[in-house]
């Protein structure tokens, strides 16, 4: 039973990340695309979206570096990733001693390239609480934050 409620929850984000990637793609006047990996942090259901021009994928050198940076004591795993610019991801869940007040989690990420003026933008999406939303059916989709730099550099996202 918790293997096919697990099931379903993965396959209900990998849904719900594909039509997000799809509409904001189509929206955008210029060709973005954006890599997903989905972390938990003490039971919300955070989705990452990592994106730069299409010409990250000729530039990009190797996989997304992420780091996930919680305080002792919380609960985080990384539960999916995607192909990220071709390359994958590396990331690591880090417990710290302390974060800045009403910070939650700190997301450090570089996107490496061999063109380092590319735009890359992090954004953090709660899609739901406690995965209550599984069987409400009712999605709690909130913006938590977003953070913009370039490629071959740290971007730092804080989410509260």
């Amino acid at each position: 039973m918790r293997y096919r409620t697990l099931t379903r929850a993965l396959s209900t984000i990998l849904a719900l990340v594909a039509v997000f990637a799809v509409v904001t793609s189509a929206s955008a006047g210029r060709a973005w695309c954006r890599a997903d990996p989905v972390v938990i942090v003490d039971g919300d259901v955070v989705d990452i979206q990592v994106a730069s021009s299409l010409e990250m994928f000729r530039s990009a050198t190797g996989p997304i570096e992420m780091v996930v940076y919680v305080e002792r004591g919380t609960r985080a795993n990384v539960i999916l990733e995607d192909f990220g610019f071709g390359y994958g991801y590396d990331t690591r869940v880090e417990h710290v001693r302390k974060l800045d007040r009403g910070v939650r989690a700190r997301i450090e990420v570089r996107a490496p390239a061999t063109d380092s003026s590319l735009p890359v933008t992090v954004h953090a999406t709660r899609v739901g609480s406690n995965l209550s939303w599984l069987f409400s059916g009712q999605l709690d989709l909130l913006l938590l934050d977003s953070a913009k730099g370039n490629a071959n550099e740290w971007i730092v996202l804080d989410i509260r």
